[in-house]
């Protein structure tokens, strides 16, 4: 029987697998506080497997920064783990042509599927910046009506103003990545009822449960 269920689960994962799409999503705004930016440059390379979706390479494999699960309400609208944290929420168009991603903490991206630029092969905001590999986001802010970009000058040295998307430090860990209940043990001294049992905030696993370990959470810009 054990066997059965085996050869059946290893069906099921090549048949994802067989029919898994990856797609390159080029950035084309990000709203945050209402500033919107649109001197931007990088991208996602999104993979879908049956009714999940993930942030990927090139070639499909995850980034590792967990999944979104497709609602059952919306078709298009996805929700679940990724770069900015647990929450996320993807909506594609019907044909995934384009792609917003809102943030947990209320950041908005805009994307539009294209074709990746020569060279890169992972997505923007997992390769640490090498712009070989993905590269980083660029912004200046638009004007009030949306037609073009801002000029912001800088007072000491009159440049244009520029900022850069950094991954934020997590709240919950302050950054070790480390669960802060058990201190990365994995297991909790639970005072009177058998002694050191599996940490119920980790599960045992010793990560911070915000931030998978990583120890930062969401983004921020400077």
């Amino acid at each position: 029987m054990k066997k059965v269920i085996a050869t059946i689960s290893c069906l099921m994962l090549v048949t994802l697998a067989l029919n898994a799409q990856t797609y390159y999503y080029k950035i084309c705004s990000f709203t945050q506080g209402g500033a919107t930016y649109t001197n931007v440059s990088g991208g996602q390379f999104i993979t879908f497997r049956g009714a999940m979706c993930m942030e990927t390479d090139a070639k499909g494999k995850p980034c590792g920064n967990g999944t979104l699960q497709r609602t059952i309400q919306n078709k298009d609208l996805y929700i679940g783990s990724s770069f900015w944290g647990p929450k996320t929420k993807f909506v594609f168009s019907s044909d995934r042509s384009s792609l917003k991603v809102t943030a947990p903490d209320g950041a908005v991206y805009s994307y539009q599927r294209s074709n990746a630029p020569q060279g890169v092969t992972t997505s923007s905001l997992i390769s640490g910046g090498n712009g070989g590999s993905g590269g980083v986001y660029v912004t200046t802010p638009v004007n009030s009506s949306g037609s073009g970009a801002a000029s912001h000058s800088s007072s000491s040295s009159g440049s244009n103003y520029k900022k850069t998307e950094h991954p934020k430090k997590c709240q919950r860990c302050l950054g070790s990545g480390v669960c802060p209940k058990c201190s990365g043990k994995g297991t909790y001294n639970n005072m009177g009822a058998g002694g050191y049992t599996r940490c119920p905030s980790c599960g045992g696993t010793g990560k911070c449960t915000m931030c998978h370990g990583k120890g930062t959470y969401g983004s921020e810009w400077y």
